[in-house]
């Protein structure tokens, strides 16, 4: 007979696969209804302008026109003035043909979706896949139970990222596997999906960085054969993306360095502050915080990267002392990640690795600070999504405003603090992540 936290944990498990399961029809029936697949979409649009011989990015001028176009909707929303006409007005906006926006990434990704034909459904279930294969890995890496997955079945920003079909998902599979590999000495098996993700998101750059940093520091190369392999690796990593960047070809590689020479100018950094919304509230990371303060957008994406660096810094005197797991390690990446990166709309998965890697090794009171603080977090998007619905507002995805972005002041803040207070001493046996 199971015990009760075998039940639970089972129960939560049958959650977590009747989440995934329930979400497969809607892809099947109306893959772009609403904000189903809307990334993919932007993908997709991508792919079939590369297969018309067109380029594949929007140009400044036409990007500007798409931030603005999102910027003049949630003016228009905040000037009426009832429920009723608020209500009325995203009605419309949601049973509107989709607008997804400019695409923003290497050619790789839109490539892929034009050779390979896939269609929105097929995409969806890749993501959906991912996010199983993850909550599978990241339970295996940490010894957790299997109730900690109820953080995923319960997160608006898992839910949003899925019904987007968004490659961050599949990304952050990726990354969790690519580092479990390095963790286990076999860094060449880490290069391959290394390498797919810099050439989709090139910021990921940041995450593996950050987290070769701390393991390098923490369990030092000194063997010849281990420094060789981690050399190899490198040396596998830079052949891939130089031998993908080869297949683009003259024309699209053009085009890419075009697109990525224009920098902040093809976003809505590039907006004056009180035009970058609601862009500037979805946007959660430093480089945004200090653009809504009125810093230029290249001083903004400076700042930021400092700041990881000194963050980075501080995480690898506080590890060496102590004795990290991979959880910690990998989570700690994450937190760094997400205050760095340029762009990104949500911080999926963070409530469930932060929690995952610092129960263990922290007391009971600290365990109830931060399981409140998740669950506050978790709920307030929750909130977010209630207050577009009732057509109060556009924050959708997060309670925070521009002038005030607390998820990047406080909140990433506090969970980096927390995973450093969580450290175990060397001699201090590890635990499993049970409630």
């Amino acid at each position: 007979m199971l015990n009760r936290t075998s039940w639970v944990a089972t129960l939560a498990g049958s959650l977590f696969g009747a989440w995934l399961i329930v979400q497969v029809p809607g892809f099947l029936v109306a893959p772009y209804s609403g904000i189903r697949s809307i990334d993919f979409h932007s993908y997709r649009l991508a792919a079939d302008a590369w297969l018309r011989g067109e380029n594949l990015y929007s140009t400044p001028e036409q990007a500007r026109g798409y931030w603005l176009s999102a910027h003049r909707n949630e003016t228009a929303l905040g000037r009426l003035t009832t429920l009723e006409q608020r209500q009325s007005y995203l009605r419309a906006q949601a049973e509107s043909p989709q607008t997804p926006g400019p695409y923003l990434y290497p050619p790789t990704l839109a490539l892929a979706i034009a050779q390979s034909g896939i269609d929105a459904p097929a995409f969806a279930g890749l993501v959906l896949l991912s996010v199983l294969a993850f909550g599978w890995l990241w339970l295996h890496v940490s010894n957790a139970s299997a109730v900690w997955l109820l953080w995923v079945v319960f997160s608006w920003d898992a839910l949003i990222s899925v019904q987007g079909a968004n490659v961050e998902i599949i990304l952050l599979f990726l990354t969790l596997l690519a580092c479990w590999s390095l963790w286990k000495q076999r860094p060449l098996l880490a290069a391959p999906p290394v390498a797919a993700i810099l050439l989709v998101k090139p910021f990921y750059a940041a995450f593996f960085a950050a987290f070769a940093a701390l393991l390098l520091a923490c369990q030092p190369a000194a063997s010849g054969p281990r420094r060789r392999a981690w050399s190899a690796a490198a040396g596998l990593i830079v052949a891939l993306v130089a031998a993908e960047m080869l297949r683009w070809g003259d024309e699209l590689r053009r085009a890419a360095l075009s697109y990525l020479q224009g920098g902040p100018a093809n976003l809505w950094y590039a907006l004056p502050p009180d035009e970058q919304t609601p862009f500037a509230i979805w946007n959660r990371n430093l480089a945004q915080a200090w653009a809504s303060l009125g810093i230029p957008p290249d001083i903004a994406l400076g700042l930021a990267l400092a700041a990881w660096a000194g963050l980075l810094a501080v995480t690898i005197a506080r590890a060496r002392a102590r004795a990290p797991t991979f959880s910690q390690m990998w989570a700690l990446a994450l937190v760094l990640f997400y205050l760095t990166r340029p762009v990104g709309w949500t911080l999926v998965y963070l409530e469930i690795a932060v929690l995952v890697a610092i129960w263990p090794w922290v007391s009971t009171r600290f365990k109830a600070f931060a399981f409140a603080g998740g669950c506050g977090l978790a709920v307030s998007h929750w909130l977010a999504l209630l207050s577009t619905a009732r057509g109060y507002d556009m924050r959708l995805l997060t309670l925070q405003s521009a002038t005030f972005p607390w998820e990047t002041w406080i909140v990433l803040p506090a969970c980096w603090w927390m995973l450093l207070m969580s450290l175990p001493r060397q001699d201090v046996a590890p635990a499993p992540a049970r409630f």
